[in-house]
């Protein structure tokens, strides 16, 4: 029979790119796509809306950006990546959503302005729109591993070994408007290991960080096993020393909708995925209206 790539929110194109990505290159990039149902329940959190300015600095093939427009159809998004299949795929998703294509764009995110010889974000987006000052949310799940080029400019690499998503932390907090909202997936050790306390301390004083959400191990299987984090804040009017009051919503899914063989696991009627993130969604959006005033 005929196959519809379009249709059933696109899962047929979203399949047909993880396809094209075999494995060996995926673990080489640290590049894993992100379950739909998470993409979902997350966007429900930052929850967008009309005009927003909405972006993903390493888009990949569209999901956080195809599920902002289905939340809210009026924001504006906008994508980035240096994966040439990945961004025709995006651009297929944007336009099959009525976006116009051109708002995924062949880049480095990680290019500073002023700091490489490549056009920077933020250059795109001036070149777009010269008033540009930043996003309002950035949703991403950015690549951890591979080669991370010069690290010229970035606070977190003075001095220190750094790795590639500790960079894309730094870069989407910069690419933020004071006050924009940030849902970044990270592993787990960024969050909770010793080593990266001074990661947390630098995030701390820049983001007020409303939740950190831990996904289950089998969330990015079959292709890893790694612990995963959403980490969900929205960045400080001006970088602040880190009182000793605020609270963080912690969460943690014991329920991640997939088997230890990458297989989706579905309830009684075939179609709703068994995972319990939308039980935080309520919670964490609460949370953003609590800490709004103090921003």
């Amino acid at each position: 029979g005929s196959v519809h790539l379009l249709a059933q929110d696109l899962v047929g194109l979203d399949a047909m790119f993880e396809f094209m990505v075999n494995k060996a290159a995926k673990g080489q990039k640290g590049q894993y796509f992100t379950p739909r149902y998470v993409v979902a329940d997350v966007v429900r959190m930052l929850d967008p809306g009309a005009r927003h300015l909405v972006a993903d600095p390493a888009c990949g093939s569209g999901g956080f950006l195809r599920h902002a427009l289905l939340h809210a159809p009026r924001c504006f998004v906008w994508g980035f990546d240096q994966d040439a299949r990945a961004v025709r795929v995006a651009r297929v998703m944007l336009a099959a959503s009525g976006q116009p294509a051109s708002r995924i764009m062949l880049a480095d995110s990680l290019a500073l302005p002023g700091k490489a010889d490549v056009l920077a974000i933020e250059d795109l987006m001036r070149a777009h729109d010269a008033s540009f000052r930043g996003f309002d949310m950035i949703l991403t799940n950015p690549p951890f591993a591979g080669d991370v080029g010069t690290t010229v400019g970035y606070e977190l690499a003075r001095g220190r070994h750094v790795e590639r998503d500790v960079l894309f932390i730094e870069r989407c907090v910069g690419l933020l408007r004071p006050g924009g909202r940030l849902a970044m997936i990270l592993p787990h050790n960024k969050l909770g290991g010793k080593a990266w306390a001074h990661l947390r301390k630098w995030l701390l004083a820049r983001v007020r960080v409303v939740a950190v959400l831990g996904l289950g191990r089998n969330t990015f299987q079959p292709h890893t096993s790694q612990k995963a984090c959403v980490l969900v804040g929205q960045k400080r009017v001006r970088p602040t020393v880190l009182a000793p009051d605020e609270e963080i919503l912690f969460f943690i899914s014991e329920r991640d909708g997939k088997d230890t063989r990458g297989h989706i696991c579905y309830g009684p009627d075939g179609k709703t995925v068994v995972h319990d993130l939308a039980e935080a969604v309520s919670l964490v959006r609460d949370r953003f209206k609590q800490v709004a005033e103090a921003i």
